[in-house]
C-alpha cells in the first residue's frame, strides 16, 4: 500500500479529534461502511484504517453488495475485516444491462448474502438494505435471514 497512515497516530490528526468527540458522548456508536468507491471499498484501506484507529471506538458496517462494485472479494474482506465488523447491510446485487443493481434478497441458492452471513456471529447487528415495495414484506425478509442463520447451526 502506497499511502502512509502515520497521521492516525499524530495528536493533531483528525482521528484524535474523533476520539475526543466519541469519548465525550460514550453512548454514541460510530460505524464506517465499505462504500462503492475504489478507496472507501478497498479491503487494504479499510483494514489500515481500523487497525490504526485502535483507541477510537469505531466499528465497521460490512455492506455485502458494495464489494461487487469495487471488484473486491467478499470472502477475502471477511477474513481481513471480521474482527472490526459490528453491523451488516444485507442485500442482493445483480448485473442488469451491464450495471450492478441492488435487489431484494430471496431464498435462491446462488445468492451470496447467505454465505457471507456464515462468516459472522448471529449476534452481529444486521439491516435489510434494498428496495422494499410494501412494508408487509419486511417480516418475510427477516424470516429469510433467520432461516439462513438456522441452516448454519444445523
Amino acid at each position: 500500500m502506497g499511502k502512509s497512515f502515520s497521521w492516525f497516530l499524530s495528536a493533531q490528526s483528525p482521528i484524535a479529534d474523533l476520539q475526543q468527540l466519541l469519548e465525550a458522548f460514550p453512548a454514541l456508536r460510530l460505524f464506517v461502511e465499505n462504500d462503492q468507491t475504489s478507496h472507501g471499498g478497498n479491503i487494504a484501506s479499510l483494514h489500515a484504517f481500523f487497525d490504526n484507529a485502535y483507541e477510537v471506538p469505531v466499528s465497521m458496517t460490512f455492506d455485502i453488495g458494495n464489494w461487487l462494485y469495487v471488484h473486491e472479494q467478499p470472502q477475502e474482506a471477511i477474513k481481513k475485516l471480521r474482527s472490526f465488523v459490528g453491523y451488516i447491510h444485507i442485500k442482493h446485487v445483480i448485473k442488469n444491462s451491464g450495471k450492478l443493481v441492488t435487489t431484494a434478497i430471496s431464498n435462491g441458492s446462488n445468492e451470496m448474502w447467505k454465505d457471507i452471513l456464515k462468516g459472522f456471529s448471529h449476534y452481529t447487528f444486521k439491516a435489510l438494505e434494498f428496495p422494499i415495495d410494501e412494508p408487509e414484506q419486511v417480516p418475510g425478509f427477516i424470516s429469510l435471514v433467520q432461516a439462513a442463520e438456522q441452516e448454519e447451526v444445523q
